[in-house]
């Protein structure tokens, strides 16, 4: 993993589940209540004009994971809007703040608001995909999607 090279890295997971949060914290569950009180910054909050917890939760000296809880559910649940663009405004902010070096965002596997969000935050996009004569014509209807075409 890139961390153990004496990178500095954060992940944000975008799953509403928190399954990413789970295996990086060793499968301890973390809810938004429990966020909230410990001040620890939810994906969902990274929609917020205002950022809400302070510190992304610590796994290790080198990695923190910006958690995913069920608030992400409303997130899709919204027309699309300017509240996209906050994502990476916050990312930004928390990198250049506590000194990251990359950040990965595992977004959903499907077409909405955390996605489109998760396209416009990034520098770089890897699709992992599997290799099906479906899932290759998908690659062209998707990179049309993310080049804006």
């Amino acid at each position: 993993m890139i961390a153990s090279q004496n990178v500095k890295v954060l992940v944000v997971d975008c799953d509403p589940q928190g399954d990413l949060t789970a295996l990086l914290n060793r499968l301890k569950h973390i809810d938004d209540v429990t966020a909230e009180s410990q001040g620890i910054i939810t994906t969902a909050s990274l929609f917020d004009d205002e950022l809400k917890g302070g510190k992304a939760l610590k796994i290790d000296d080198n990695l923190s994971v910006i958690i995913g809880t069920t608030a992400l559910y409303s997130v899709d649940q919204k027309p699309t809007g300017n509240f996209i663009l906050n994502p990476e405004k916050h990312l930004r902010q928390i990198m250049e703040t506590h000194g990251y070096d990359v950040c990965v965002i595992d977004t959903p596997p499907t077409a909405g608001n955390r996605m489109l969000a998760s396209q416009l935050a990034c520098d770089l996009l890897v699709m992992p995909i599997e290799l099906s004569v479906l899932a290759i014509r998908a690659i062209s209807k998707k990179t049309l999607s993310v080049c804006g075409a």
